[in-house]
């Protein structure tokens, strides 16, 4: 598939993901190039996935053979309350290729018992992600009924590779969270289809990173929120605040917190911080903040 102009509604409608690519339950498996051409007002809606989860995304899975490159997706808004839900702007799930995809211009608010994954491009990552850029705004409001959120500018989990990447968009959550402005939660647990390769590789974030926290854990970082696996070569020059009330908050320049799980190493090699780091606490807890 192969775009040949540039995808705007006549007349200020909408386009839905089946708009544009059909069969996305089941995974696309082809070759997308967007030939750097825009689709713009972009509409997004929730599919049924696996069990009570719900998915959304121009992909709602990109399979192993999948490829999707060179596209803009624009002047999006997404307001919705969905527990369980996988959120992704390019691709709810991504086990192929994505590359030289952007997202420009909208914003997704989601309120939520918990569980939610949001991502400016992709919402779980378990392939490859190449110089992918958001700017889109963000923000996830999760609570731990069901074990808090992920929220991340280019991906809100990653399994696998997240190279060349920048988020521009400004990030905000609320109460349990892992949130980062490259990745939310990096490999955090280990699954036969979920190996623990996780690496993120030259990226930087300039998006502004933020979290409210009345009750339960967040974990802020420049990069990643919870980091299991190697990070090279990235930078933060976005500023993070975090305000908290009660438990356990971290918030990092780079890494909210180190996860200890699994067998993979925790790697960060050739990193840097420039954002400012703000750290409101009303209440004792084991809290803590790194540059």
């Amino acid at each position: 598939i192969r775009l040949t102009s540039n995808i705007i509604p006549i007349g200020g409608g909408n386009i839905s993901p089946s708009t544009v690519v059909k069969g996305i339950v089941k995974g696309f498996n082809g070759i997308f190039d967007g030939n750097n051409k825009t689709i713009s007002n972009f509409n997004l809606y929730f599919y049924q996935g696996e069990g009570s989860s719900l998915s959304t995304g121009l992909f709602g899975c990109i399979s192993k053979n999948g490829v999707v490159k060179n596209l803009t997706i624009s002047a999006l808004s997404y307001h919705d309350s969905q527990s369980l839900a996988c959120v992704g702007i390019v691709a709810a799930i991504n086990y192929g290729a994505i590359i030289n995809c952007h997202t420009d211009g909208g914003d997704i608010y989601i309120s939520s018992p918990g569980n939610d994954y949001a991502g400016g491009v992709v919402g779980i990552n378990c392939g490859y992600i190449y110089s992918c850029t958001n700017k889109i705004s963000i923000f996830l409001e999760s609570g731990i009924s069901f074990g808090g959120g992920h929220l991340g500018g280019i991906t809100a989990v990653n399994y696998h590779v997240v190279k060349g990447c920048v988020n521009c968009g400004q990030l905000g959550c609320k109460d349990v969270c892992n949130a980062g402005g490259i990745v939310g939660t990096s490999g955090y647990q280990e699954r036969s289809d979920h190996p623990a390769n996780n690496t993120i590789e030259d990226c930087i974030n300039y998006g502004e990173l933020y979290a409210n926290s009345t009750w339960g854990l967040a974990n802020l970082g420049g990069i990643v929120g919870e980091s299991l696996g190697k990070i090279t070569r990235c930078g933060n020059y976005g500023s993070i605040t975090q305000h908290s009330v009660n438990n356990t908050q971290t918030v990092g320049g780079l890494i909210g917190t180190m996860s200890a799980s699994g067998t993979t190493p925790n790697v960060m090699t050739d990193c840097f911080n420039r954002g400012n780091l703000t750290f409101v606490v009303t209440a004792e807890g084991n809290n803590k903040i790194a540059y």
